[in-house]
């Protein structure tokens, strides 16, 4: 019994120490994108202050009266993971968009496709590869005007391909959520 308990508590150790040096990671290399944790060397539900002394000021910054949500206001489609915002920064050098809530970071949006996640996938090999990847499981397809946006809430994680032409064009990383194993993995929404 005592091994069991030992070698239980030896993975959790394993397993955090694992993810303390994926944080660290992130925030030494810009190009690593880590689903629900963060991407551009920031992490999600990094404060405001925290970021801008580390990152630099954006070269513009937005405020909203009220709340956004990133999907609907920046997209116009209606999808199943909710993301609410009242500021962005806009780093257009570096071409990323931090979008805040209550002055943390709840959303990072990437122009860059020299990214690559914590498992190797490429963004610039294109959409096919990382739909091919990422698998079909709680994958959300949203269409709109000749675009596509593939959303996965459980992992925390979406990209957006503008003209249907394999490139990604945006990649966004924000909080997982579990999704109700009811619900048809694969939606789409005109």
């Amino acid at each position: 019994m005592k091994q069991i308990i030992f070698a239980l508590i030896s993975c959790l150790i394993l397993a955090e120490n694992n993810n303390k040096a994926k944080i660290e990671d992130l925030k030494r290399d810009n190009t690593l994108f880590i689903p629900g944790i963060g991407a551009e060397s920031i992490l999600l539900n990094e404060s405001s202050d925290n970021l801008l002394n580390r990152i630099g000021p954006p070269e513009t910054i937005l405020t909203f009266k009220k709340r956004k949500e990133l999907f609907k206001d920046v997209f116009h489609v209606q999808s199943p993971k909710k993301i609410y915002f009242t500021q962005l920064f806009y780093f257009q050098k570096k071409q990323f968009i931090v979008f805040l809530n209550k002055g943390c970071a709840i959303a990072i949006a990437g122009f860059k496709r020299s990214r690559c996640d914590y498992n190797s996938v490429n963004l610039e090999k294109g959409t096919d590869y990382f739909l091919f990847n990422y698998g079909n499981n709680n994958l959300y397809t949203l269409h709109k005007a000749g675009s596509s946006i593939y959303i996965y809430p459980s992992r925390g994680v979406a990209i957006a391909d503008d003209k249907l032409d394999n490139l990604i064009d945006i990649y966004i990383v924000f909080s997982a959520k579990i999704v109700d194993s009811n619900i048809n993995t694969i939606e789409k929404i005109k």
